[in-house]
């Protein structure tokens, strides 16, 4: 194992975003691909920016939850939030004719390998 992370961050969106730069920063020093470090970048943004508005409702008690392992061929990160939670049934895939889901969980859907919804949680899959 490369990298095993886990953080969390308050739900305040300008503090969201720091977090994220500074989460960003820690996987560049473990993966040297730019176009791939962008797609983290980008599904950070969308899941942690969900789990806020949607999960936490913008309660600033609430915390939201990073964990990211990097090991030789992978990358796995897990967000979760202190919101109700979400059906851990629920479709996610956007091939299933019945997906849940806006553009924000389109996006990660379509840049990562792996993707499957927890009660209050989102783990993805990125193969390196």
């Amino acid at each position: 194992m490369k990298l095993d992370y886990s953080g969390s961050v308050n739900t305040d969106i300008d503090r969201i975003k720091e977090f994220n730069k500074n989460l960003v920063s820690v996987i560049s020093e473990y993966i040297s691909d730019e176009d791939t470090i962008f797609d983290v970048k980008l599904i950070l943004d969308e899941l942690t920016i969900n789990s806020a508005l949607h999960g936490n409702r913008l309660d600033p008690s609430k915390l939201i939850t990073v964990q990211m392992k990097i090991g030789d061929s992978k990358l796995k990160i897990v967000v979760a939030d202190q919101g109700n939670g979400v059906l851990a049934d629920m479709p996610i895939r956007k091939n299933n004719k019945e997906f849940v889901g806006g553009r924000g969980l389109s996006i990660v859907d379509a840049l990562v390998d792996e993707l499957e919804a927890g009660f209050n949680q989102i783990i993805c899959v990125k193969y390196l």
